[in-house]
């Protein structure tokens, strides 16, 4: 009856209103849900049982908003709750310090003065004074030239060289109309207004800042009430652009603004007219530093509302957008838009990133928490002359082998438990038609020797398979009493560190990439010793197939139970030799090193008796 509640923690219904990333590696994930504060975390871990709530730390409280790492330290972050409530963070001691510029006076604690609002020529009291205004969602960020150097914005646009212990204000980028003159509803706002600040209490204000990666002091400035401005030379002069969006209704909000890293003069900008009751798609670039704007809405379905535009940082022509109704990307700079489903559900997606070195594609959605699309770098080379091949293999990206483990005994179903990335090489393909068989993967090393064979999916499309960066499976371990009963797949051994081929044969045609394979980066191990490990293991392997084939000689031919038993404890035991050696990375032990020598000659002599 409503007496006592159950706090279910294992639901993915955050709701995200920004996301970044950092550099470590794994990397994190930072950013600020609504009303619950600012929080970063790990895109992958070690264990076998994924991400949990527990791996995740918070950085600052209230409305949570955008939060970001410094690259180039590992100790440094940003946090920012409403209102532009900055704060940088140290990950070590977990100190904070408030970096909110503007704030020469303090402020009360109300958001506005009743006593001086709306009354023009009104004094000020002594230690009357409001916070400085800015948006809800206040926006900040890192330069892309130095990482001590921060922009941020209320209605002016601050700068800061020293990580926000000082700032110089660069100007009001906003319209200054004083927000108690507008008309709510045909009526003027007082005092006695009902409900005045559950729609924003300070306006106008800096909604976006964008600063360009290739050219230095090229910075763009947006407003909630329409105003775009663009400086070349980091704010001694601005041009504002609001009256050059051809079909753009006045004092709509800016939602997003994007620098071009392929372009110097290449800008994108968004926005959002949902508060004033318009749902319709609006979304502009430029060529020429904002002189004249293009609208690349294109075929985007109508009414999806923008939040959020990137370019793609290593193809110019693809386009992303985040809108309150999925996500969407443009292969052809705007004219058409595809939405990116897969299992993806159709949410508010608030804002994503790109990660420069990992190639990943992190969402924030409005309602399931954070999503990452491993690799995209077959979005980003799927261009018409890939389109026209019967059968393409996409870029592969470097794989590690890691040794994933459960610290944790069996925790239930009521902890939420995010994905870890795939285990091994992730290989994306294409195939133009479908085919009648299976396109085949196989995997050689160096020297051109087979390593694994893949099969994969054959209808036409974009697929993804995963290679575990082992040699072929071996043949399952026999039920025991160590098993409870059940029979123990066994995987092949790790390849050992280096340069493979990937081999892509379908519809007649093949294609092939390079592949990095790269050992767990906590384990300190020489190349020697690593191939010696590799080399007992699949050693190891091979004594246990022929155990395996033993077996099935010995049954066909209907053996003794004597000898057919002898021939199972064999294989028993050069399951658990080989699940023991490849617990641990190294030399294998000289008791194991014995073991192999002594079940090699126990083989060799069951076969002789076999015969």
């Amino acid at each position: 009856r409503g007496l006592k509640w159950l706090y279910v923690t294992s639901l993915p219904v955050s709701q995200w209103y920004h996301v970044a990333v950092d550099m470590r590696k794994p990397y994190w994930v930072y950013g600020g849900l609504q009303d619950n504060g600012c929080w970063r975390g790990p895109s992958a871990t070690s264990f076998s049982s994924g991400i949990t709530n527990d791996d995740w730390i918070r950085t600052c409280g209230g409305d949570g908003f955008k939060a970001l790492a410094d690259p180039n330290d590992d100790t440094t972050f940003y946090s920012e709750s409403q209102y532009l409530g900055l704060v940088r963070g140290n990950s070590i001691t977990g100190e904070s310090r408030d970096i909110r510029p503007d704030q020469k006076h303090g402020f009360i604690q109300e958001r506005r003065n009743w006593k001086t609002w709306g009354k023009p020529g009104a004094k000020e009291p002594e230690l009357g004074n409001a916070m400085a205004p800015a948006n809800w969602d206040g926006p900040f960020i890192l330069s892309a030239f130095d990482s001590k150097t921060l922009y941020a914005g209320t209605n002016q646009l601050w700068k800061s060289t020293d990580r926000g212990d000082t700032w110089t204000s660069l100007g009001d980028m906003t319209t200054g109309v004083d927000r108690s003159t507008l008309r709510v509803m045909s009526q003027l706002s007082t005092e006695t207004t009902l409900s005045l600040d559950d729609g924003i209490p300070y306006y106008p204000t800096i909604t976006e800042i964008a600063e360009s990666p290739v050219k230095r002091g090229l910075l763009y400035v947006g407003a909630d009430d329409g105003n775009v401005q663009v400086t070349q030379d980091d704010g001694k002069h601005w041009a504002n652009l609001a009256k050059r969006f051809p079909g753009l209704p006045e004092s709509m909000w800016v939602s997003g603004i994007e620098a071009s890293r392929h372009n110097a003069g290449t800008v994108y900008v968004s926005f959002d007219g949902h508060r004033s009751n318009d749902f319709a798609n609006y979304l502009y670039r430029s060529t020429d530093f904002g002189s004249a704007w293009t609208s690349i809405a294109g075929d985007l379905p109508p009414k999806r509302v923008i939040h959020a535009v990137h370019e793609d940082p290593k193809n110019p022509n693809l386009i992303y957008v985040g809108t309150e109704h999925g996500f969407f990307l443009s292969p052809d700079s705007g004219r058409h838009w595809i939405e990116l489903k897969n299992n993806l559900p159709r949410v508010p997606v608030n804002d994503f990133v790109i990660h420069p070195r990992d190639n990943d594609l992190v969402l924030a959605t409005h309602g399931r928490g954070v999503w990452i699309l491993d690799n995209i770098s077959a979005l980003q080379e799927l261009t018409p002359a890939v389109l026209s091949e019967a059968a393409h293999l996409f870029t592969l990206r470097p794989a590690d082998e890691i040794r994933y483990f459960n610290p944790k005994a069996h925790q239930g179903d009521m902890v939420f438990r995010g994905d870890n990335p795939p285990a091994g090489a992730i290989i994306d393909y294409y195939t133009r038609d479908n085919s009648a068989t299976n396109a085949s993967l196989d995997i050689v090393d160096a020297a051109g020797q087979p390593v694994a064979r893949l099969q994969a999916p054959h209808l036409a499309g974009v697929h993804r398979v995963i290679w575990n960066l082992r040699y072929d499976a071996l043949p399952a371990a026999p039920a025991d009493e160590e098993s409870g009963g059940r029979v123990i797949p066994m995987a092949g051994p790790l390849v050992t560190p280096g340069e493979y081929i990937v081999r892509l044969t379908a519809l007649g045609h093949t294609s092939e990439q390079k592949l990095q394979v790269k050992e767990d980066p906590r384990i300190e191990i020489s190349p020697a010793d690593r191939k010696m490990w590799t080399d007992a293991l699949r050693a190891v392997a091979d004594l246990y197939r022929g155990a395996v084939t033993l077996r099935d000689q010995l049954s066909r031919r209907g053996a003794s139970a004597e000898l057919r038993d002898t021939a199972r404890e064999l294989q028993t035991r050069l399951a658990t030799l080989y699940r023991q050696m490849g617990g641990s990375t190294g030399r294998p032990t000289a008791d194991q090193q014995a073991q192999m020598q002594f079940y090699k000659a126990e083989l060799e002599t069951l076969q002789k008796r076999a015969q």
